[in-house]
Protein backbone atom coordinates (compact mmCIF):
# COMPACT_ATOMS: atom_id res chain seq x y z
CA UNK A 1 0.00 0.00 0.00
CA UNK A 2 3.19 2.08 -0.36
CA UNK A 3 1.19 3.90 -3.84
CA UNK A 4 -1.72 5.17 -5.46
CA UNK A 5 -1.85 3.34 -7.93
CA UNK A 6 -3.16 -0.34 -8.33
CA UNK A 7 -2.50 -2.31 -10.94
CA UNK A 8 -5.44 -4.51 -12.38
CA UNK A 9 -5.47 -8.16 -12.25
CA UNK A 10 -6.50 -10.00 -15.54
CA UNK A 11 -8.84 -12.46 -13.63
CA UNK A 12 -9.87 -9.88 -10.90
CA UNK A 13 -13.37 -11.95 -10.33
CA UNK A 14 -11.36 -14.79 -8.85
CA UNK A 15 -12.30 -15.51 -5.43
CA UNK A 16 -10.09 -16.02 -2.40
CA UNK A 17 -10.28 -20.09 -1.76
CA UNK A 18 -13.10 -21.29 0.88
CA UNK A 19 -11.99 -24.01 2.88
CA UNK A 20 -10.44 -22.30 5.58
CA UNK A 21 -10.34 -22.22 9.56
CA UNK A 22 -11.33 -18.48 10.06
CA UNK A 23 -11.03 -16.09 12.48
CA UNK A 24 -13.44 -13.33 12.63
CA UNK A 25 -13.31 -9.58 13.94
CA UNK A 26 -15.90 -7.10 14.81
CA UNK A 27 -19.08 -6.95 12.38
CA UNK A 28 -17.92 -10.01 10.61
CA UNK A 29 -18.21 -12.19 13.25
CA UNK A 30 -20.23 -15.43 12.10
CA UNK A 31 -19.88 -14.66 8.86
CA UNK A 32 -18.56 -16.67 6.00
CA UNK A 33 -16.45 -13.77 4.41
CA UNK A 34 -14.20 -16.24 2.22
CA UNK A 35 -17.60 -17.13 0.47
CA UNK A 36 -18.65 -13.09 -0.82
CA UNK A 37 -15.22 -11.96 -1.27
CA UNK A 38 -13.26 -10.99 -4.76
CA UNK A 39 -9.78 -9.84 -5.53
CA UNK A 40 -10.61 -6.89 -7.50
CA UNK A 41 -6.56 -4.94 -8.21
CA UNK A 42 -3.55 -5.48 -6.55
CA UNK A 43 -2.13 -2.52 -4.80
CA UNK A 44 1.92 -1.35 -5.55
CA UNK A 45 4.13 -3.34 -2.98
CA UNK A 46 7.09 -4.99 -2.60
CA UNK A 47 8.39 -7.97 -0.96
CA UNK A 48 6.75 -11.37 -0.32
CA UNK A 49 3.48 -9.84 0.94
CA UNK A 50 0.80 -9.01 -1.51
CA UNK A 51 -1.77 -6.53 -1.29
CA UNK A 52 -5.41 -6.38 -2.72
CA UNK A 53 -8.38 -4.37 -3.08
CA UNK A 54 -11.19 -6.84 -2.83
CA UNK A 55 -14.76 -6.27 -3.26
CA UNK A 56 -17.47 -8.25 -0.85
CA UNK A 57 -20.70 -8.42 -0.43
CA UNK A 58 -20.70 -9.11 3.40
CA UNK A 59 -23.02 -6.48 5.37
CA UNK A 60 -19.76 -4.45 7.11
CA UNK A 61 -18.14 -3.05 4.03
CA UNK A 62 -17.99 -2.80 0.69
CA UNK A 63 -14.38 -3.00 -0.41
CA UNK A 64 -11.67 -4.32 1.86
CA UNK A 65 -7.75 -5.06 1.78
CA UNK A 66 -6.56 -8.03 1.73
CA UNK A 67 -3.07 -9.35 1.97
CA UNK A 68 -1.40 -12.86 1.37
CA UNK A 69 1.79 -14.12 1.22
CA UNK A 70 2.92 -14.07 -2.84
CA UNK A 71 3.58 -17.51 -4.81
CA UNK A 72 7.63 -16.97 -4.03
CA UNK A 73 7.26 -16.98 -0.46
CA UNK A 74 10.05 -19.28 1.46
CA UNK A 75 8.56 -21.84 3.96
CA UNK A 76 10.09 -19.61 6.43
CA UNK A 77 8.05 -16.62 5.02
CA UNK A 78 4.80 -18.70 5.07
CA UNK A 79 4.86 -19.62 8.77
CA UNK A 80 6.12 -16.16 10.09
CA UNK A 81 3.18 -15.06 8.06
CA UNK A 82 0.55 -17.79 9.39
CA UNK A 83 2.17 -16.24 13.08
CA UNK A 84 1.27 -12.71 12.41
CA UNK A 85 -2.54 -13.67 11.75
CA UNK A 86 -2.75 -15.87 14.70
CA UNK A 87 -1.64 -13.00 17.21
CA UNK A 88 -3.24 -10.42 15.14
CA UNK A 89 -6.38 -12.06 15.80
CA UNK A 90 -6.61 -11.65 19.73
CA UNK A 91 -5.42 -7.52 19.30
CA UNK A 92 -7.79 -5.07 20.19
CA UNK A 93 -8.43 -2.21 18.02
CA UNK A 94 -7.28 1.20 18.31
CA UNK A 95 -8.57 4.11 16.07
CA UNK A 96 -4.99 4.90 14.87
CA UNK A 97 -4.12 1.26 14.08
CA UNK A 98 -5.50 -0.35 10.52
CA UNK A 99 -8.66 -2.38 11.79
CA UNK A 100 -8.34 -5.88 11.78
CA UNK A 101 -12.04 -7.79 10.39
CA UNK A 102 -11.10 -11.36 9.31
CA UNK A 103 -8.16 -14.11 9.27
CA UNK A 104 -8.59 -17.22 7.09
CA UNK A 105 -5.87 -19.87 7.64
CA UNK A 106 -6.60 -22.88 5.05
CA UNK A 107 -3.31 -25.43 5.21
CA UNK A 108 -1.08 -23.64 3.49
CA UNK A 109 -2.10 -20.25 3.44
CA UNK A 110 -3.09 -17.43 5.34
CA UNK A 111 -5.24 -14.56 4.39
CA UNK A 112 -5.36 -11.29 6.34
CA UNK A 113 -8.21 -8.54 5.74
CA UNK A 114 -8.43 -5.12 6.88
CA UNK A 115 -10.58 -2.04 6.41
CA UNK A 116 -10.20 -0.32 3.79
CA UNK A 117 -9.80 3.51 4.78
CA UNK A 118 -8.50 4.98 1.48
CA UNK A 119 -5.24 4.10 -0.09
CA UNK A 120 -3.48 7.61 0.50
CA UNK A 121 -0.27 7.48 2.88
CA UNK A 122 0.90 10.65 4.68
CA UNK A 123 3.75 10.49 2.30
CA UNK A 124 1.87 10.66 -0.92
CA UNK A 125 -0.67 12.86 0.53
CA UNK A 126 1.96 15.41 0.55
CA UNK A 127 3.14 14.52 -2.79
CA UNK A 128 -0.46 15.14 -4.82
CA UNK A 129 -1.90 18.72 -2.46
CA UNK A 130 -0.31 22.23 -3.17
CA UNK A 131 -1.00 23.22 -0.13
CA UNK A 132 0.74 22.64 3.34
CA UNK A 133 -0.70 21.35 5.89
CA UNK A 134 -0.57 24.15 9.28
CA UNK A 135 1.42 23.33 12.26
CA UNK A 136 -1.30 22.32 14.32
CA UNK A 137 -2.60 19.54 11.59
CA UNK A 138 1.09 18.31 11.51
CA UNK A 139 0.87 18.23 15.46
CA UNK A 140 -2.45 16.37 15.16
CA UNK A 141 -0.62 13.70 12.87
CA UNK A 142 1.87 13.41 15.34
CA UNK A 143 -0.23 12.65 17.81
CA UNK A 144 -2.22 10.19 15.99
CA UNK A 145 0.78 7.92 15.40
CA UNK A 146 2.68 8.59 18.88
CA UNK A 147 -1.19 6.88 20.65
CA UNK A 148 -1.05 4.32 18.38
CA UNK A 149 3.01 3.57 19.19
CA UNK A 150 2.03 3.50 22.54
CA UNK A 151 -0.50 1.04 22.25
CA UNK A 152 1.26 -1.42 20.42
CA UNK A 153 4.23 -0.85 22.54
CA UNK A 154 1.89 -1.40 25.52
CA UNK A 155 0.29 -4.99 23.68
CA UNK A 156 3.98 -6.15 22.82
CA UNK A 157 4.02 -5.26 19.21
CA UNK A 158 6.18 -3.02 17.14
CA UNK A 159 6.58 -1.26 13.96
CA UNK A 160 10.34 -1.84 12.39
CA UNK A 161 10.75 1.14 10.29
CA UNK A 162 7.74 2.95 10.50
CA UNK A 163 7.74 5.62 8.25
CA UNK A 164 5.32 8.14 6.43
CA UNK A 165 4.50 6.01 3.51
CA UNK A 166 3.24 3.26 6.33
CA UNK A 167 0.76 5.44 7.65
CA UNK A 168 -2.91 5.71 6.35
CA UNK A 169 -4.76 8.61 6.16
CA UNK A 170 -8.50 8.31 6.39
CA UNK A 171 -11.27 11.23 4.74
CA UNK A 172 -11.51 12.61 8.17
CA UNK A 173 -7.08 13.31 8.27
CA UNK A 174 -6.95 10.76 11.17
CA UNK A 175 -3.88 8.81 10.63
CA UNK A 176 -4.03 4.66 10.80
CA UNK A 177 -0.66 2.62 11.04
CA UNK A 178 -0.34 -0.36 9.68
CA UNK A 179 1.94 -2.63 8.73
CA UNK A 180 2.63 -3.90 12.91
CA UNK A 181 4.20 -7.02 13.59
CA UNK A 182 4.16 -8.75 17.02
CA UNK A 183 7.06 -8.34 19.16
CA UNK A 184 8.85 -12.30 18.76
CA UNK A 185 8.40 -11.71 15.13
CA UNK A 186 9.84 -8.28 14.72
CA UNK A 187 13.47 -9.55 14.48
CA UNK A 188 12.44 -11.72 11.55
CA UNK A 189 10.45 -8.81 9.93
CA UNK A 190 13.87 -6.56 10.26
CA UNK A 191 15.17 -9.30 8.82
CA UNK A 192 13.30 -9.37 5.51
CA UNK A 193 13.57 -5.59 4.88
CA UNK A 194 17.25 -5.83 5.13
CA UNK A 195 17.23 -8.58 2.51
CA UNK A 196 15.23 -6.41 0.39
CA UNK A 197 16.21 -4.94 -3.18
CA UNK A 198 15.61 -1.50 -1.68
CA UNK A 199 16.25 -1.39 1.96
CA UNK A 200 14.16 1.39 3.84
CA UNK A 201 17.84 2.49 5.46
CA UNK A 202 17.03 5.83 6.54
CA UNK A 203 14.07 4.75 8.71
CA UNK A 204 16.33 2.03 10.74
CA UNK A 205 18.02 2.57 14.23
CA UNK A 206 22.00 2.43 14.12
CA UNK A 207 21.99 -1.26 15.65
CA UNK A 208 19.43 -2.37 13.18
CA UNK A 209 21.20 -0.59 10.33
CA UNK A 210 24.90 -1.62 11.20
CA UNK A 211 24.62 -4.69 12.81
CA UNK A 212 21.24 -6.36 12.31
CA UNK A 213 19.79 -5.89 15.81
CA UNK A 214 16.27 -4.98 16.46
CA UNK A 215 14.51 -4.25 19.67
CA UNK A 216 11.46 -2.36 20.81
CA UNK A 217 13.63 1.04 21.79
CA UNK A 218 15.06 1.02 17.71
CA UNK A 219 11.15 2.23 16.97
CA UNK A 220 12.15 4.75 18.85
CA UNK A 221 14.33 5.95 16.02
CA UNK A 222 12.45 5.24 13.58
CA UNK A 223 9.53 7.31 14.97
CA UNK A 224 11.87 10.22 15.60
CA UNK A 225 12.77 9.90 11.19
CA UNK A 226 8.83 9.96 11.02
CA UNK A 227 8.48 13.26 12.97
CA UNK A 228 11.31 14.67 10.58
CA UNK A 229 8.72 13.43 7.78
CA UNK A 230 5.70 15.08 8.85
CA UNK A 231 7.83 18.66 9.63
CA UNK A 232 9.37 18.29 6.32
CA UNK A 233 5.84 17.91 4.24
CA UNK A 234 7.36 14.22 3.07
CA UNK A 235 10.81 15.03 2.42
CA UNK A 236 12.78 11.77 1.91
CA UNK A 237 15.79 11.36 4.59
CA UNK A 238 19.15 11.15 3.63
CA UNK A 239 17.67 11.72 0.14
CA UNK A 240 20.10 10.25 -3.06
CA UNK A 241 22.02 8.35 -0.47
CA UNK A 242 22.85 4.64 -0.69
CA UNK A 243 22.75 2.14 2.15
CA UNK A 244 26.31 2.06 2.37
CA UNK A 245 26.65 6.04 2.51
CA UNK A 246 23.68 6.30 4.99
CA UNK A 247 25.22 3.38 7.41
CA UNK A 248 28.42 6.10 7.03
CA UNK A 249 26.56 9.21 7.90
CA UNK A 250 24.76 7.32 11.31
CA UNK A 251 28.05 5.77 12.51
CA UNK A 252 29.58 9.43 12.20
CA UNK A 253 26.96 11.36 13.75
CA UNK A 254 25.59 12.92 11.30
CA UNK A 255 21.92 14.49 12.41
CA UNK A 256 19.51 15.35 9.68
CA UNK A 257 19.07 19.37 9.42
CA UNK A 258 16.13 20.73 11.54
CA UNK A 259 13.13 21.00 9.42
CA UNK A 260 12.37 24.74 8.26
CA UNK A 261 8.54 23.97 9.93
CA UNK A 262 9.53 22.75 13.17
CA UNK A 263 10.82 26.03 15.52
CA UNK A 264 13.45 25.76 17.75
CA UNK A 265 10.92 25.77 20.56
CA UNK A 266 8.73 22.78 18.86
Amino acid sequence: MNNISATNRSDATSHVGTSAHSHHRGQGQGVNLLGNISLTSRLTSTGSIEYWLASTRCTFNSTVIVRFMSENATVCELLTFRALGKNLSVLNDHDNVVKLLHIAVSEVHCYIYNEYVGITNLKNYWMNTTSRSSTSQLIKFAVDVTDAMIFLNNNKYNHPALASRKVLLTDKEVCKVYDIWPSDLSQRRVEDLLQKEIVPSAWLAPETLLYGEYSEKSDVWSFGIFLWEIFSYGATPYKNCSREEIANKVEGLHRLSQPSSCSSEM
